[in-house]
């Protein structure tokens, strides 16, 4: 699967809307995450979408209109720590109901 990371300010939270609301992006897995919470700058959001190569594209269009833009330095390290914390999250909640 394929992924890309995006990096947008807080204060664009509004026009990064219109990513999440197009049919193609929204059919693919997508992980929010605020920029303090995954040891980043806290006046930043980050957006983690996996799926296919075109909706990766057509995110990454979008993204660039809303202000933001595609995290390509440190991206490994940044979708190895978003998804551990949901590992960390899926794990607790196996606790709880187990």
């Amino acid at each position: 699967m394929v992924y890309a990371i995006f990096q947008y300010k807080k204060a664009d939270g509004q026009k990064v809307e219109a990513v999440l609301a197009d049919d193609i992006v929204s059919r693919q897995s997508i992980v929010l995450r605020d920029g303090d919470a995954v040891g980043k700058d806290k006046e930043h959001k980050f957006m983690l979408v996996e799926g296919s190569e075109e909706a990766i594209k057509r995110a990454e269009e979008l993204v660039k209109v809303s202000g933001g833009a595609r995290v390509t330095e440190g991206a490994e390290t940044l979708h190895a720590t978003i998804k551990a914390q949901d590992d960390e999250a899926a794990s607790g909640m196996g606790m709880i109901f187990g």
